[in-house]
């Protein structure tokens, strides 16, 4: 498809055009100063880095006695944030030395729980998180001040029994945007400490939203109505959103963004994670939003076949394999800097970790090393290291298949 061949010439394009090569090329045409690679240092990196995928499991970072709900590296990966069942964020210092313990840098308790914490986010300066429960209340932190949590209410008018699912913060860091149990999408104003937005848009609950593009004017909401919805704040008044994307057969868990402003992924509960592209949305609106949906905590599989809902779907690929049960698990695209963003990974109910190639929908790798739910995995964003956090407490650290000396940093073995 058109879709199908612009992403590949994106990926392409940023790898600078070049053929395979394997690492061993690579290296020597470093060593001995080949023209080309001094040229193309950032293609050769992306590509040297494309042969190590952290696919093969290295320890345990870090280990709960509770499920642990979220976790995820900070924008430069010098920090990784949890969220566990015991009410509790754990921030911990990261080292690039594989066999170096994580420090426990700061816990902080949740003041406003209500069965677990479902979501957080760090907001990009670092300074600060937010995380949520299913109450009303959003929880924000200041990490720099070291300080107690200070309650952002979102209870909006006549919704004080709202639970919040999901949240993320605008790129500047201002605002925050949720998600309710009510069908609710929120924009909250942390300058002014107030809802700058509450529109009703959705029939079920929404689980995740997200900011699609760097300015802040469009975000995407998931719900337990199966619809994922796109929304330009310059037009919330109409509560009408600018598009919708029907493809899933259940409720979706998580809805990510490729940081490009064009697309996005979908994790759902009929197994499948999807990825659409804004410019092609539903040419129909009919109102699946009132089907039936299944509670994330069902046990039984889906009935309906993973990912397939053929009466209107638009999404650019499907991808297939892993299992979504009990909780809403999340999917995320690989970084930008280390492999183009090639890749779309997820945790799994069985126990595993997905890796999905995006172009082909195939699955590169399935790594076992949980015996309970993975509901988060991060990737670190400058290193092949991958993160998943699962309900068996465990936050499991992966990274490449390749012998190190022990004490060597992983950082100098991938300065290339």
């Amino acid at each position: 498809t058109d879709r199908y061949r612009e992403l590949k010439n994106e990926i392409d394009h940023r790898g600078k055009g070049l053929a395979k090569q394997p690492p061993s090329k690579l290296l020597r045409d470093r060593e001995t100063g080949n023209a080309k690679y001094a040229q193309e240092t950032g293609a050769h990196r992306t590509q040297m880095l494309d042969n190590f995928l952290p696919t093969y499991f290295r320890r345990v970072a870090a280990r709960h006695r509770v499920r642990v709900y979220n976790g995820k590296f900070s924008s430069d990966g010098a920090l990784f944030i949890t969220a566990s069942f015991d009410k509790n964020i754990r921030v911990y210092e990261t080292s690039p030395h594989e066999d170096a313990e994580w420090k426990l840098v700061q816990r902080v308790s949740a003041p406003s729980f209500q069965w677990t914490i479902t979501d957080t986010d760090l907001s990009p300066d670092q300074r600060s998180l937010v995380f949520s429960s299913l109450t009303p209340e959003v929880n924000y932190v200041d990490l720099s001040e070291g300080s107690q949590p200070r309650t952002l209410d979102f209870t909006g008018l006549d919704n004080a029994g709202r639970g919040i699912y999901g949240l993320r913060y605008s790129n500047d860091g201002e605002e925050v945007v949720a998600g309710g149990s009510d069908g609710s999408i929120m924009v909250y104003n942390l300058h002014r400490d107030g809802l700058n937005i509450d529109i009703k848009g959705h029939y079920n609950d929404v689980n995740s939203v997200c900011f699609l593009d760097g300015i802040g004017d469009l975000l995407v909401s998931g719900s337990d109505d199966t619809l994922c919805k796109l929304w330009d704040r310059r037009e919330f008044s109409s509560e009408r959103p600018c598009a919708v994307f029907d493809g899933h057969a259940d409720g979706i868990t998580h809805v990510s963004p490729k940081g490009d402003g064009r697309y996005f992924l979908s994790n759902a509960k009929d197994h499948s994670i999807k990825l659409w592209d804004i410019r092609k949305c539903s040419s129909s609106t009919r109102d699946l939003g009132r089907r039936r949906r299944r509670p994330f905590y069902t046990r039984h599989l889906s009935a309906v076949s993973p990912g397939l809902n053929p009466s209107n779907e638009v999404s650019v690929m499907t991808y297939t394999g892993h299992k979504v049960l009990e909780t809403l698990i999340r999917a995320n695209f690989s970084p930008l800097e280390t492999t183009l963003q090639k890749y779309i990974y997820t945790g799994s109910y069985e126990g595993r970790v997905y890796i999905y190639d995006v172009l082909t929908g195939k699955a590169v790798a399935k790594m076992s090393g949980h015996f309970q739910p993975v509901r988060d995995v991060s990737w670190h964003p400058n290193l092949p290291l991958l993160c998943s956090s699962g309900w068996d407490g465990m936050i499991s650290l992966w990274g490449p298949k390749i012998t190190r000396v022990p004490g060597d940093p992983i950082s100098s073995d991938f300065t290339v």
